[in-house]
């Protein structure tokens, strides 16, 4: 009768070093992506309007259909990807989280002298009619549902090239808050990551070690020293530690 390789010690071994491995690596790349998970909210003491452009002051003047309503246990917030303002019965809150920037900065206006003129309650904007409720008490709280990254690698279908480590994604939310961006506003694209060459597909930067892919066809990665590998359709997060020695692998 033949042995069942689940029976084998060195199948079991190479299992179990796999999976330790893809444990390391996964909190390593939740460490490295704390700023995005746990967003750091700075309270500004003004707002100096003659110097800054916040374009979700502007947009919320001229264009209000870009922004989504959303209705939390204190209030209503309106957010359309770089900013949150918040109508409370005590204060409106200006969250905003500028393109270029791993923080958010927010500011709060109690008194109607120093209220943007952009942020003057229009009546019809403090119903809930067409909000979506996030079940939160406060606007921080909020705030943080709306940028903060949620991913699950733990679930995720774990693929190793050289010191490049894959995970097909089943499940993630707001990565592309925090791609970095190019002056023009646009995600920064490779197709090279320390000497994985990208086939069929490119990669959005989340760090210099973190890399994102969403890719609508099968894609291949190219390595000289560690062949070739053939990846499906899907979203995947690619981590590659930064070289020490200042050789790729």
């Amino acid at each position: 009768m033949s042995e069942s390789p689940n029976s084998n010690p060195q199948i079991q071994n190479q299992n179990e070093n796999q999976e330790e491995n893809k444990k390391q690596v996964i909190d390593e790349i939740l460490k490295k992506l704390k700023f995005a998970i746990e967003p750091e909210i700075k309270e500004l003491v003004v707002l100096p309007e003659r110097f800054m452009i916040i374009p979700t002051l502007q947009r919320f003047s001229t264009a209000l259909y870009k922004f989504k309503k959303f209705k939390f246990n204190n209030g209503i917030a309106y957010f359309d990807g770089e900013g949150v303002i918040v109508y409370t019965n005590h204060y409106i809150k200006l969250y905003v989280k500028p393109r270029y920037s791993r923080k958010i900065y927010s500011i709060k206006y109690e008194y109607d002298y120093d209220l943007p003129e952009e942020l003057r309650p229009r009546y019809y904007l403090l119903t809930d009619e067409g909000a979506q409720f996030v079940s939160v008490n406060y606007s921080e709280e909020l705030v943080k549902y709306l940028f903060g990254l949620e991913i699950d690698l733990e679930n995720a279908e774990f693929f190793q090239q050289g010191h490049l480590y894959i995970f097909k994604l089943w499940y993630r939310r707001n990565t592309e808050y925090w791609f970095i961006k190019e002056e023009e506003n646009k995600p920064i694209e490779v197709s090279d990551i320390y000497g994985h060459k990208l086939v069929d597909a490119v990669a959005n930067v989340l760090t210099n070690e973190i890399y994102y892919i969403r890719s609508e066809k099968e894609f291949t990665i190219n390595h000289e020293e560690h062949g070739s590998l053939t990846l499906n359709r899907g979203e995947y997060l690619l981590f590659h530690p930064r070289p020490r020695n200042g050789k790729a692998d």
